[in-house]
């Protein structure tokens, strides 16, 4: 059979020296591909035969209409039937797979190249994907990811209830904001920068080893927008009331910079405690005093949690006298009313309340968050974002941190079998007209044909190959 005959000769070559081993791998990796994509083909026409058989379907048939989808294995055709209801057509096969409306390329696929845009701009994770010869356009991927982080948005907004809520000595939620650049209208809308109002929820602390030398953050959780401060609280609250039994909550502790959105969380529960953390108080220190006095931190420090205003103001009284000059002076006074004001909220939490869990640790995590959710992806030199480009993008990367990545195929199929049930076999028109875009099945031609059609010609014609190749693929679906 060519099939046997092909690998021998390829068996042949690598005995001779005449192929390497990098070569080989390419050559079945393109061999396995084509496998791929003919058995989906093949179980994808079986199960719509099925479906007719059974009449487990609304309507009349009405024919068949040609679909295709890249996948892992490289661009898939395949017909399945149309059927015509009370106004209407409908595609039962596409339905009970959850192919979406206007769909081009696979869940999985998306789903990868998105993962990918997580880490990587746009253009390189269309050149990582082109290493395994799968072809999408950063176009395409910027979509992926766009598609994915509404779902994923809008799949937190509807999320039920845990059955069992949580219980918990202590919930802290630390939040900031990053600022990243705009580009284009969205740069006239909303100003050059755009705020990311970023928050990370966790419940206290937890050994990583036996020893306890070191501790990891517990059950922690991501939550980021674009939008107003109203909405970003209301995500916390939604949050929070979804997973925990808020009375059996012992204490709720609200961590930020000082900004004034950042405080509102300590509203929403009776008791619950506002700190800046110290990152961000040593910070204003540093920028009006400057960054080698390391002692005047721990003065400062000890004057606040001894609530030692008098002595406070005394000393910063001194701190002006010393000053060299008169804008000096006006940095330290508006250094002292900045503190002043915020005085309760720079004692440490755990100085305030009776709650705290024993081996409770200070705050001050949010700047790693900031860093991972954020500025390793969005902040890199001459990056510009739109409003909801960076909104998407956010989803995305915080459904990766929160390890929900997993589980996100589920949502998004759950989402629009609620969307719309019925189905389309249009191509997305953006995808046709988009650069580089090949016509549907152009591509699937290509694969099969430099390989299938130079080593198997059985496969487009009626020959023993074929029939032999038809009856492997049924035994295989049958082995399934």
């Amino acid at each position: 059979m060519e099939l046997f005959d092909y690998t021998y000769s390829l068996s042949q070559q690598a005995a001779e020296g005449k192929i390497d081993f990098t070569q080989l791998e390419k050559k079945i990796f393109k061999m396995v591909k084509v496998f791929g994509a003919l058995l989906m083909e093949e179980i994808l026409r079986q199960a719509d035969e099925l479906i007719y058989q059974s009449k487990e379907h609304d309507g009349k048939s009405e024919g068949f209409r040609e679909m295709g989808i890249q996948t892992l294995f490289g661009e898939i055709l395949y017909r399945r039937r149309i059927y015509r209801t009370t106004g209407d057509f409908r595609y039962p096969l596409d339905e009970k797979l959850g192919i979406e409306k206007k769909q081009t390329i696979s869940p999985t696929l998306s789903q990868v190249s998105a993962y990918l845009a997580t880490q990587n701009s746009y253009r390189q994770s269309a050149r990582i994907l082109e290493q395994f010869e799968l072809y999408m356009s950063h176009q395409r991927i910027h979509k992926a990811v766009q598609e994915q982080g509404e779902r994923i948005n809008k799949h937190r907004e509807q999320m039920p209830e845990n059955e069992i809520k949580r219980k918990a000595e202590i919930v802290l939620v630390e939040s900031d904001g990053v600022y990243v650049s705009l580009q284009g209208k969205d740069r006239n809308k909303y100003g050059t920068n755009l705020e990311i109002k970023n928050g990370c929820i966790y419940e206290g602390w937890e050994a990583e080893n036996p020893a306890k030398t070191e501790y990891r953050l517990k059950n922690p959780k991501v939550i980021a927008t674009t939008d107003s401060s109203k909405k970003y609280w209301e995500k916390v609250d939604n949050y929070l009331q979804k997973t925990y039994e808020i009375e059996k909550v012992g204490l709720f502790v609200f961590g930020s910079d000082g900004s004034s959105w950042g405080k509102e969380g300590a509203e929403l529960y009776a008791g619950s405690l506002h700190q800046i953390d110290k990152f961000h108080f040593h910070r204003w220190v540093k920028q009006v005093f400057g960054f080698g006095e390391p002692a005047m931190l721990d003065t400062l420090e000890a004057m606040i949690e001894g609530d030692d205003k008098e002595g406070f103001k005394k000393w910063m009284e001194t701190k002006k006298k010393e000053a060299k000059d008169s804008e000096k002076r006006k940095e330290i006074q508006k250094l002292e009313k900045t503190i002043l004001k915020n005085w309760e909220s720079l004692k440490d939490y755990r100085n305030r309340s009776d709650k705290v869990p024993e081996g409770a640790r200070g705050i001050g995590n949010i700047e790693n968050f900031n860093d991972n959710l954020v500025a390793d992806r969005m902040k890199k030199r001459g990056m510009s974002w739109s409003k909801e480009g960076v909104e998407n993008l956010l989803q995305v990367r915080a459904a990766v941190l929160n390890g929900e990545w997993e589980g996100v195929e589920k949502w998004l199929f759950h989402l629009d079998k609620e969307e719309d049930p019925q189905q389309s076999n249009k191509v997305d028109e953006t995808e046709q007209k988009g650069p580089g875009r090949p016509k549907r099945g152009k591509r699937r031609q290509e694969e099969t044909g430099e390989w299938c059609q130079a080593h198997m010609p059985g496969l487009t014609g009626p020959k023993a190959w074929l029939r032999e190749f038809g009856r492997k693929i049924n035994e295989t679906i049958s082995a399934l």
